[in-house]
């Protein structure tokens, strides 16, 4: 025979837990032996471990009663029933768990990993960190904004990338973000812009596209040209370089 704390140690519960569920009426309260104390059998230990572990799989206490004296088939019933809301509670930890390991891996917070995976090429390619950052936050206003093109526009941009032209080219570009609107290196990036464009021209058709998107959200656009005045100028650069010249009318 168990004292109750005995009980409550091999149980795992408070001495306090079991004259609660006394008093609840769960678990019967066993008589006293001549010392004055309660002692508790076996009986005890199976129904407080059932008590247990219903109330700790979400059971109310007050529900607990129909439980314990249920036929076996509606026991089984309500057992598969808790099962399947511990396995959403479990899906739903891991996923806490998730973002909380996502809290020190930097970019991958808030972010998909295909956007992720986007990041770190562009960072394996030759961007620097504020570079990487800056593109980084156009990204998670796309994703927030227009999820459902965020696929797609990584496909586009991929493709372009795996030619190492256009992948230095997008480098280069980001390193003229701060430079001055008449420095004379823009024109010849945006020579090197147009040419890329006229040999993809099929993807440069599709990052039209993507331009036209972004400013439909009011956002910048893919290389943030709304936020610096050399990237303006080299935009306005390319497109003249892409213009089909000019014909003379009788020549």
């Amino acid at each position: 025979m168990l004292t109750i704390s005995q009980l409550a140690d091999y149980a795992g519960v408070t001495v306090r837990a079991i004259r609660h569920y006394h008093q609840r009426g769960l678990l019967r309260e066993p008589p006293r032996d001549a010392s004055g104390y309660r002692r508790y059998d076996a009986q005890a230990v199976i129904d407080l471990t059932r008590i247990k572990t219903l109330a700790e799989s979400g059971v109310p206490l007050g529900q607990i009663p129909r439980l314990l004296e249920a036929p076996e088939e509606e026991l089984d019933k309500a057992i598969a029933e808790l099962d399947v809301a511990l396995a959403k509670r479990v899906d739903e930890l891991n996923a806490t768990r998730a973002r909380l390991k996502a809290l020190r891996t930097g970019n991958r917070f808030c972010l998909p990993d295909a956007v992720v995976d986007h990041l770190d090429r562009l960072q394996a390619i030759g961007l620097n960190d504020a570079q990487v950052t800056l593109e980084r936050d156009v990204w998670i206003l796309l994703v927030v904004l227009y999820p459902d093109q965020i696929s797609r526009w990584l496909a586009r941009i991929s493709k372009l990338l795996d030619d190492p032209d256009v992948a230095q080219l997008y480098v280069d570009i980001h390193a003229a973000r701060d430079w001055p609107p008449d420095d004379p290196r823009l024109k010849l990036i945006a020579r090197r812009a147009a040419k890329l464009v006229r040999r993809h021209d099929r993807h440069a058709e599709a990052a039209r596209d993507m331009r036209q998107d972004l400013r439909a959200l009011h956002l910048v656009d893919e290389f943030g040209h709304d936020v610096s005045p050399a990237w303006q100028r080299m935009g306005q650069l390319a497109a003249a370089e892409l213009e089909p010249p000019s014909r003379v009318d009788g020549a």
